[in-house]
């Protein structure tokens, strides 16, 4: 009885050492801010004639997570070689509602009378940049993007050339739920150099959704799809039925196990993502993973899994050293808003 007692005391004693030792619960506002990973495509807006970059003119509906607190984001357009093309600086208020860090993001584009489609553009040439955010000059969150270009035509029926964006989604699918429970794909797509002089290109498209190897969804019907691609990377979204019943996939189908889901374009295989669903959840994976270093790399999304295309590694693109202290230079963009 005495060794009993003695061994429940010591188990009940090495309990309460723990107990006091170990790290208390992670709270939202333990955590930096952070870009919200669902908003980044509709920042870069870019000129097919020029290159010039319309900075700023989504800036404001691009959402960065905020931890319990308001923000004072800066953001920058930073070259490959570390040069700042042109920055801006504005204040991200945090509610506490729905989600923790929504922000006020829908700022009148034209308050005070200065309007976002004026003259607050930057030139680019084809290359790597990168969006970058900062906050009390710490980087935060950084991204990158490509400006790319084709020539129209030769000798003296060259055109000139066509500017298109080449973003990191162009080879990522965003996994996500409506309010309804309905399971909604968005696929990345860019027809690049191959619309050519059209303004766009349509192309058939089929996709199917395997669940551990046997496919259990696809698209509605029996053709194949006809979708519509522009040079730059834009999010197409693929509503996909179940195999047997043709009824639209919703949350409830989607049971635990290994996904595979795979998009031909002109009956060739494009892409294929893979996932996995565990106790009714996401499994997150690559660079949405909350340990992922470095952090200003990592992609926050609250309702929304974002993979990469398994066919492809993503490009090994290093953010530069960024003096972000050259921003005060009078040479960069003074943004009106």
């Amino acid at each position: 009885m005495r060794i009993t007692h003695q061994i429940f005391t010591s188990v009940l004693a090495l309990g309460l050492l723990l107990g006091v030792s170990s790290p208390s619960r992670v709270q939202a506002a333990d955590y930096p801010p952070a870009l919200n990973y669902d908003d980044y495509i509709q920042s870069i807006q870019l000129d097919a004639v020029d290159g010039n970059l319309y900075f700023a003119r989504q800036l404001l509906n691009v959402h960065v997570y905020l931890p319990g607190r308001d923000v004072q984001v800066r953001t920058d357009i930073v070259d490959s070689q570390g040069k700042i093309r042109a920055t801006k600086e504005r204040v991200h208020r945090y509610k506490n509602g729905m989600s923790l860090g929504e922000i006020d993001a829908w700022v009148s584009a034209c308050a005070g009378g200065k309007c976002l489609d004026g003259p607050n553009t930057v030139p680019l040439e084809p290359g790597v940049y990168w969006m970058v955010f900062s906050e009390k000059g710490k980087i935060f969150s950084a991204e990158w993007f490509e400006v790319r270009a084709y020539p129209l035509g030769e000798g003296r029926f060259a055109k000139g050339q066509v500017f298109y964006s080449y973003l990191p989604q162009t080879q990522m699918a965003r996994l996500s739920f409506e309010s309804d429970g309905q399971f909604v794909v968005e696929a990345g797509f860019a027809g690049e150099k191959a619309v050519q002089d059209q303004s766009s290109i349509n192309l058939k498209l089929m996709a199917s959704l395997k669940l551990n190897g046997k496919v259990i969804a696809k698209l509605p019907g029996k053709e194949a799809h006809r979708v519509t691609l522009y040079p730059y990377t834009t999010l197409l979204q693929l509503h996909l039925s179940g195999a047997t019943n043709n009824a639209l996939l919703k949350k409830a189908d989607l049971k635990d196990g290994n996904y595979e889901l795979e998009i031909q374009l002109e009956g060739k295989v494009y892409r294929k993502f893979t996932f996995q669903i565990k106790a009714g959840k996401w499994v997150y994976q690559g660079r949405q993973k909350d340990n992922t270093q470095p952090p200003e790399r990592m992609i926050v999304s609250e309702k929304s899994a974002w993979l990469w295309n398994s066919l492809s590694k993503e490009p090994a693109y290093l953010l530069p050293e960024i003096d972000l202290s050259a921003a005060t230079s009078s040479s960069l963009p003074v943004l009106p808003f």
